[in-house]
Parts: C-alpha cells; sequence; structure tokens
C-alpha cells in the first residue's frame, strides 16, 4: 500500500475537523440564548412593574396619590432585582387623555448597561431601551 492510500484511509484528526467546523454555530447559538434569555427577563421585570403599578394605583383617590402609588410601587419592587438597575428606569404616570377614567404607567428602562452588547454582534440583538406601557381603569364612584 503506497503513502497516498494509507493517507486516504487514516480517519485520525476526523473528529477535530468535525468539532472545528461545528464549534463556532454551536458557540454562537449557546451565546444567542444566552443575550437573548437576558434580555427577555429584564423584559419581563419591567413589564410585571408596570402592571403591579398599574394595578397598585386603582386605590389612589386622584391623580397625585395615583401617581405616588405608582412610583412607590415600581421604587421597592425593583429594589432587590439583580439584573434591572433602578437608577436606569424613567417612570411616567399620568391620566390617559384619549380614554377618560383610564390611568397610564409608563416605565422605560435603558438596557445599555446589561452585560449582553458584547456577546454577539450588535446587529442581531433587540433594542437598548425596553419600554412597557400599561394602561387601567382608575374605578372608583
Amino acid at each position: 500500500m503506497t503513502s497516498t492510500e494509507r493517507f486516504h484511509l487514516n480517519e485520525r484528526g476526523a473528529s477535530a475537523v468535525e468539532f472545528a467546523l461545528i464549534a463556532p454555530v454551536l458557540l454562537f447559538m449557546l451565546f444567542g440564548m444566552l443575550v437573548f434569555g437576558i434580555w427577555i427577563s429584564a423584559s419581563h421585570t419591567i413589564e410585571q412593574v408596570a402592571s403591579g403599578a398599574a394595578r397598585a394605583s386603582v386605590a389612589g383617590l386622584d391623580p397625585d396619590e395615583r401617581e405616588q402609588m405608582a412610583r412607590s410601587y415600581i421604587a421597592s419592587h425593583l429594589a432587590p432585582d439583580a439584573l434591572v438597575n433602578p437608577d436606569l428606569v424613567q417612570i411616567d404616570v399620568e391620566t390617559d387623555p384619549v380614554v377618560p377614567g383610564t390611568f397610564r404607567v409608563i416605565v422605560t428602562y435603558d438596557a445599555s448597561e446589561l452585560p449582553i452588547w458584547d456577546l454577539i454582534g450588535s446587529t442581531l440583538l433587540p433594542a437598548r431601551e425596553i419600554r412597557r406601557e400599561t394602561i387601567i381603569t382608575t374605578g372608583g364612584l
């Protein structure tokens, strides 16, 4: 058997070549899942505090009291969160001008400090600003 025939029959190193071809795709998918998991977790946190603040504000008697209740709810529920920095959260609380008898809570979070922006290319990532809005009926008599 010539050395050329032995070379073609030799399968040593085939696994290393296959791993070298598949590993970048596998790592890209792994980091992608990690990045989107962190972003979705932060987005869900913002959605939950916006909804909770709107529900908490229903008990207020006037718009000022409702706003104070919504802001205190958001401050108390974001404080223990390790992922969302409360200093980067902007809260807008207002009576909805379009639909009378409703109250609007808008929570905007600047997600630029999340540890995800350097893991994969920025063109594949979601927005750096997470904005969630909840509208609730004020109720009362």
